[in-house]
């Protein structure tokens, strides 16, 4: 370890904040669990170091969790709303939340929806209406390797 390194661990005015998940068998995991250890030690390398400064995590993320995902979807209005990304148990547990809201669909993989979009043409007036789904179209079945994520938007 470096001067650099150990000026960092042991200065109360210093701080490590870690972002995001940090599995416990991580370095960073173990370094988290120092902010609420008695004897905050941790062999680094050959030396024993002793932390003394503040260690805090922060939970920044460009994904939303399904409190926030309900939310903007109550916001939004929509008439229906397809959950296509996910596994089907977590896609399911999102639908319930947001059932007494909105109509939700859980589309199986390699299920397709068909939208018809109203013609405005010639309407100078028009409203901008919402599609409409017209059917569902399975896929014929193919081999495909099992993923666990599906791909696709998040809400139509």
């Amino acid at each position: 370890m470096g001067q650099g390194e150990r000026e960092l661990v042991v200065g109360e005015l210093c701080c490590i904040f870690i972002t995001g998940y940090q599995d416990e068998e991580s370095p960073g995991g173990k370094v988290l669990a120092l902010a609420h250890a008695a004897e905050p030690e941790l062999r680094l390398m050959d030396r024993q170091v002793r932390f003394e400064c503040k260690i805090a995590k922060y939970n920044l993320s460009a994904h939303a969790d399904a409190g926030q995902i309900a939310t903007l979807v109550d916001r939004l209005g929509p008439r229906q709303c397809y959950l296509v990304h996910g596994e089907l148990a977590a896609r399911a547990a999102l639908a319930e939340m947001m059932a007494d809201k909105v109509e939700v669909v859980l589309p199986g993989n390699g299920q397709v929806a068909e939208f018809a979009y109203p013609s405005t043409v010639g309407s100078a007036g028009a409203t901008p209406q919402r599609p409409r789904p017209v059917q569902w179209k399975a896929e014929p079945a193919r081999a495909r390797p099992q993923h666990k994520m599906e791909s696709g938007p998040l809400a139509a």
